[in-house]
């Protein structure tokens, strides 16, 4: 997984249902969750902030909401 990160975070995410599906993913990687806060979707959709935000592995920063 860790070889295909750099694929992942250098995508922009349009689709609110991939967005969800990640964030319920427990093994989701906490550089990918960062990547997805900052996407516009998530912007959009507090609900989807609020699922990444909620994440065991969401960052520090993104749990303090910064």
């Amino acid at each position: 997984m860790e070889e295909d990160l750099p694929t992942l975070c250098g995508r922009t995410y349009r689709s609110p249902m991939l967005i969800q599906n990640i964030a319920r993913w427990s093994a989701a990687p906490p550089a990918l969750i960062a990547h997805l806060l900052r996407q516009e979707a998530v912007r959009r959709q507090p609900q989807l902030r609020t699922l990444l935000t909620r994440h065991p592995n969401a960052p520090a920063d993104a749990k303090r909401g910064a």
